[in-house]
């Protein structure tokens, strides 16, 4: 038990030096993106992300926390929720699409601000199958392991996202940017770590997760 108690704290500790070594490069790399674009670019692809992140954060229904919550009832509860998750990222994206026709219909933003909106929601939903196989990892007490899964993806966008607003890409630099950092972490963890949640479905399970999920919100 000792033993057990150890490695978690070490992992716990590697987490925090991890993520908080990426927060401070990518402020720091993200005032140099500020300065290198217009402010009205960064502040259009701002509106966007926060779009975006409204209707994920509220759709998503907290898949990944109600997985480690369960875990200890039913080792098995990530399996469903890992389908769970992609059937809610299709989800997601189709509701933003139709958001996106309604934006269109009134008006409210150019033609420009709507393609990035729906272009950013299907990348950005990767994060949800995502999300669940990172929780499944810590649930392991792969806290280390987590973090250095998600480093990556962040520095490489971040570097490519300098590199084209220095070409004066403009709010693409930050669409692509984003883009790669979603998609590098989705492609690390899950073809290159070598963990692994098999595909199968209870309905039992989906329900106590969707319970859990709606609870938040009510």
């Amino acid at each position: 038990m000792k033993k057990l108690s150890t490695h978690a704290l070490q992992g716990a500790c590697w987490n925090v030096l991890i993520r908080n070594t990426l927060f401070v490069i990518t402020f720091i790399g993200n005032i140099f993106l500020i300065r290198m674009l217009v402010p009205g670019d960064y502040g259009t692809f701002a509106l966007i992300l926060s779009i975006v992140d409204i209707i994920f954060i509220i759709g998503s229904l907290g898949i990944s926390n109600a997985c480690v919550y369960y875990h200890d009832d039913d080792p098995d509860v990530f399996e469903t929720g890992m389908v769970l998750s992609w059937v809610l990222a299709l989800i997601l994206v189709c509701a933003s699409f139709i958001a996106v026709i309604i934006l269109n219909l009134f008006s409210l933003y150019s033609g420009l601000v709507l393609l990035l909106i729906l272009l950013t929601s299907i990348v950005n939903s990767l994060n949800i199958p995502t999300s669940v196989y990172l929780a499944n990892i810590e649930c392991n007490l792969g806290f280390k392991k987590s973090a250095l899964l998600t480093f990556v993806g962040p520095i490489l966008g971040l570097l490519v996202g300098l590199w084209l607003a220095n070409n004066e890409f403009g709010i693409w630099a930050l669409f692509y940017k984003n883009s790669l950092a979603v998609l590098l972490t989705f492609v690390i963890v899950f073809f290159i770590s070598k963990s692994s949640i098999k595909f199968s479905y209870s309905k039992y399970i989906s329900k106590k997760i969707l319970r859990y999920g709606l609870g938040i919100f009510y």
